[in-house]
């Protein structure tokens, strides 16, 4: 969430990213933020700058007004896994989509 509590900016999407400091300001789109990989943006998976189209058929039901809980992975390998409910519903590979990896080395952060 944004500094000082309040919906996140961009709740609909998932990713991994080197996070930014508080005190920098947020491009308009969540997909211009440097070193930013997200899934589910729009149908695309994109990743530092660039994107591509992906088929998420999440197979899942959610129901409104219930308390599903939601989870992303990074692997060592650099995927994104999604998480509903401890269930795996998706698993995207950024280098097999032609995007750049993800650097699984030192410290990213994740969001939901």
């Amino acid at each position: 969430s944004r500094r000082g509590g309040g919906r996140a900016p961009y709740p609909s999407h998932k990713g991994a990213g080197q996070g930014l400091p508080f005190d920098c300001k947020l491009p308009p789109k969540a997909r211009d933020i440097p070193k930013t990989w997200l899934v589910g943006y729009n149908g695309k998976a994109c990743a530092d700058g660039h994107s591509a189209a992906i088929d998420l058929h999440l197979n899942v039901k959610i129901l409104p007004l219930t308390l599903d809980t939601l989870g992303c992975l990074l692997t060592p390998a650099g995927h994104i896994v999604m998480y509903v409910n401890r269930l795996e519903v998706a698993r995207v590979d950024f280098g097999g989509l032609g995007l750049p990896l993800i650097d699984t080395q030192g410290p990213r952060a994740g969001g939901v």
